[in-house]
């Protein structure tokens, strides 16, 4: 096995969870089966390939809480990189050269960030030419922070001239946007602004779902919103027909002889009867969700492409006007860092892809800020540049989202299922003593001071208008309409248990208003 180790700032420890999610990744992106250990203040992170790497790791931020970020490539040393440092170089370089590609695009840069870029640089060289100790560790915490805030900066200024070109040539977007209705009864929704936030809805079609218990088909609720959405004249997304990461399996399918040919002829079944039930009705088939990821099933990648191949053949085969898509979980695929066999999402959807099966897009499922089996916490930046390398397939792209819009007890979602941004309880320890923002005292700036206040990742409103922004996203559903029903990820709604709408739903209204059809 070949590593790295990485030495961290003293003023503050790593959280075992942080490092458990570290990962390794290659030239392509794609992360290496690693193996951590950690003793005292030192980590280290193998992998089987000896080559050049980059290492990625939730950092304690005062700006956003904890991130995902991620060092420039590093060769093998026998010397521990100063981890601090490394992450420090990484968002710098990350950040200017985002900025260099966009301003060869036409990008206008603001003075705010070209401010902000100048002090997170002049601070990282600081920091490489003091000692260690409570300085230079001062001076990266400060670099980082910079950096950060200037990537939000870059991407809103990104965002606000995209936009800007996109209206020119399309007055209106045509852009699908919406959300995902909670499987319960319509007459229990009403209560919703589902209107005011939607021109396309998504009905749950799962096989778990509609067959509870015996396995019979009941279909009393999928009718009565798909009734409903029809007469209000929105297009209707059904499905995921087939997930088996959010419903636990039938126990009978783990006591079969052969489980994974029992579960294709049961699917198959479900989805040749839900699809003839509404052809038609229906305006976007979302066929599969998440069968590029680990699974208690334990399926083999020939296993889940057989399974999405003669899935997608069927649908296509029972109603050849609608859309069809297929989504993947996890699609910066952390997972692969601690499954060793398991298929990325980038190589799964282009082998559907070759196979000439008709897929008309690609949903990407962000379940951002959870822990485990949901996506480790990131900027804007990696936002744009998840949707740029997934554009290269040429297929339209559809964002799934959920992530936290509270922080207070919910009971009705899965014990299990964590917020990241809860990882670091000791972050404030790794900032200045005085409280004051990360900002050189010395530079000339009228810029506005860096809040530690409500700490955490990018708001989702201004992830929801950055991918607004992009062309190549022709859909956009929030996964989870109110946490009043049982779900899965916690505080994720955009309505609270008792009813209470989150700030999102206000800024969501507006940038359809604004912008969408």
């Amino acid at each position: 096995m070949a590593g790295l180790r990485f030495e961290t700032p003293k003023t503050f420890s790593m959280d075992p969870l942080a490092w458990q999610t570290a990962y390794l990744t290659g030239i392509e992106g794609l992360p290496w089966f690693c193996r951590r250990t950690n003793l005292n203040s030192t980590y280290a992170i193998e992998r089987s390939i000896d080559e050049s790497s980059r290492l990625s790791v939730i950092w304690p931020t005062k700006l956003h809480g904890p991130l995902l970020l991620s060092t420039t490539s590093l060769r093998r040393s026998d010397v521990p990189y100063d981890l601090g440092l490394e992450l420090a170089r990484g968002t710098i370089h990350r950040m200017r050269s985002q900025a260099f590609e966009w301003q060869r695009l036409g990008l206008r840069l603001s003075e705010e960030f070209l401010n902000r870029s100048a002090i997170a640089l002049d601070r990282f060289l600081d920091a490489i030419l003091s000692p260690p100790g409570e300085d230079h560790d001062k001076a990266v915490e400060t670099a980082i922070e910079n950096a950060l805030y200037s990537n939000q900066l870059l991407c809103r200024g990104y965002t606000e001239q995209a936009l800007l070109c996109r209206h020119q040539q399309e007055p209106r977007l045509s852009t699908l946007i919406g959300v995902q209705l909670p499987f319960a009864p319509i007459d229990q929704l009403s209560q919703f602004p589902v209107l005011e936030l939607s021109n396309t809805i998504g009905i749950p079609l799962e096989w778990s779902l509609i067959r509870k218990g015996s396995g019979k088909a009941d279909y009393t609720v999928p009718d009565s919103q798909i009734a409903w959405a029809r007469q209000r004249g929105l297009r209707v997304s059904g499905g995921p027909l087939i997930s088996l990461q959010s419903q636990p399996l039938p126990e009978w399918l783990m006591l079969v002889e052969d489980p994974f040919e029992k579960l294709l002829e049961a699917v198959l079944e479900h989805v040749r009867d839900v699809v003839t039930r509404y052809r038609g009705k229906v305006h976007l088939w979302h066929v599969a969700a998440g069968l590029n990821a680990p699974t208690e099933l334990r399926l083999t990648d020939e296993q889940a492409l057989r399974l999405a191949v003669h899935a997608i053949q069927l649908v296509r085969s029972l109603d050849d006007r609608a859309a069809v898509i297929i989504s993947v979980d996890q699609p910066w695929c952390e997972y692969l860092g601690a499954h060793q066999e398991a298929i990325s999402p980038l190589h799964f959807v282009d082998a559907l892809i070759r196979a000439d099966l008709g897929l008309s897009g690609v949903g990407l499922e962000v379940n951002h800020n959870y822990w485990p089996n949901g996506t480790l916490p990131r900027d804007l930046l990696e936002f744009n540049r998840l949707i740029d390398q997934w554009s290269l397939l040429g297929l339209p792209l559809m964002l799934l989202m959920r992530q936290p819009l509270a922080s207070q007890a919910d009971r009705n979602a899965n014990p299990k299922m964590g917020m990241v941004s809860s990882w670091f309880p000791f972050a404030h320890q790794a900032l200045p003593k005085s409280g004051q923002p990360p900002v050189d005292v010395g530079v000339p700036t009228k810029i506005n001071a860096l809040s530690p206040d409500n700490a955490g990742p990018p708001a989702a409103a201004d992830v929801l208008e950055l991918m607004l922004a992009k062309q190549a996203v022709q859909g956009i559903l929030w996964n989870q309409l109110s946490d009043a029903f049982p779900h899965q990820h916690p505080n994720a709604g955009l309505f609270g248990a008792n009813g209470e709408k989150r700030p999102l739903v206000e800024r969501w209204i507006q940038l359809r208003r604004d912008h969408l059809t």
